[in-house]
């Protein structure tokens, strides 16, 4: 009888620690109590959260219980985390896609909680990067520093002069290529469904001769769709101007986008330059990147970003590099430097100048 009861006891202690192993794996993909997908229109989890894997249960398999010797359980995450760190100090290794509040993290919440609050859904962002470990779904590439100096120079920028509609124009142009086919590439830039989730959420008909309009931002008629190559279309959002997408084999197994986006001549040109443009173009080739390296992965939170360092590193060094673009195109060196700090302090909130 003894015997027997040590032997349910020690079961019964095995469930526990496989229940508890199963809750902080749970918690180290930031799943919620109730959350039954890991994003909107995700697969959903096989388990309820915190139930271990039946197939663990059978036999009560568990590494400190050392009835069979042998488990895949996931260890606590604190053994998962080299010694110098804690559970309170782990974080993401890139910028968190949400809004980091002060003391705390919440996604999507700025601001909304009292330093050293917690709060459900949440993690403590490290004390000394600002980073964070709070959203609800694995945020794109949580496994790896964001590479602020790789992203900018995987994108070449330039200005041309020209003439459209019997009025003056300025085109920037941004070229990337991106680790996909053609054909993915041009269903991440035309597909109503995939577009939401790296650049904006669009309605319309989406085909050519159709209307199309951006949630918040332009709307306008499809002009010219070519399948596989490139469309183009007005870009109405205030004045009208044009925008043009082709996409092409990059070589090495990639496929290349170009994207000219042409203006008319006006104040703002003259105030900003290319980077009124040409930055926020270069935030969303970023969305896209970041999409076509992890299709599953929530959008980029831009607002987040930008407040992040990375972020306000990466909006200042787009300004700089369409400083170098204007300069190329023939535009005055100080006009051109003053745009361009215009256009940096606009983006990060900052009166700061490009380096």
């Amino acid at each position: 009888m003894v015997r027997r009861e040590k032997g349910r006891e020690a079961i019964q202690a095995v469930q526990a620690r496989l229940k508890a192993a199963a809750r902080e794996g749970d918690d180290g993909r930031n799943r919620m109590p109730g959350q039954d997908r890991p994003a909107p229109g995700g697969q959903p989890y096989k388990l309820e959260y915190g139930e271990p894997d039946p197939r663990m249960q059978s036999n009560f398999t568990d590494p400190r219980s050392r009835i069979t010797g042998t488990s895949r359980v996931t260890p606590p995450l604190e053994e998962m985390m080299p010694p110098e760190k804690s559970a309170s100090m782990w974080r993401w290794e890139r910028p968190f896609r949400g809004v980091v509040s002060e003391g705390w993290a919440i996604a999507g919440r700025p601001g909304t909680m009292a330093p050293g609050r917690q709060s459900i859904g949440c993690r403590p962002i490290h004390e000394d990067t600002g980073w964070c470990f709070s959203s609800p779904a694995k945020p794109a590439g949580a496994d790896m520093r964001f590479d602020v100096e790789g992203h900018l120079g995987a994108v070449e920028r330039s200005v041309s002069h020209g003439e459209r509609e019997g009025q003056p124009v300025r085109a920037v142009t941004l070229r990337r290529s991106l680790a996909t086919t053609v054909a993915d590439l041009w269903d991440a830039v035309t597909s109503g469904e995939r577009i939401p989730r790296w650049f904006a959420p669009i309605s319309g008909d989406l085909k050519f001769g159709g209307r199309y309009q951006l949630e918040g931002n332009a709307g306008g008629t499809i002009t010219v769709c070519e399948r596989a190559s490139h469309f183009a279309l007005t870009w109405e959002y205030g004045g009208v101007s044009w925008v043009e997408v082709g996409v092409a084999d990059g070589g090495d197994g990639g496929a290349r986008l170009t994207l000219s986006h042409i203006a008319p001549l006006s104040e703002h040109w003259d105030q900003y330059g290319p980077g009124a443009v040409g930055v926020g173009w270069e935030m969303g080739l970023l969305g896209l990147a970041l999409h076509i390296a992890e299709p599953d992965a929530g959008k980029l939170d831009e607002a987040a970003f930008a407040a992040s360092p990375d972020g306000k590193a990466f909006l200042i060094g787009s300004s700089a590099g369409w400083e170098q673009a204007a300069i190329a195109a023939g535009t005055d060196p100080e006009a051109a430097h003053a745009a361009a700090t215009r256009t940096a302090a606009f983006y990060t909130g900052e009166p700061t100048a490009p380096a």
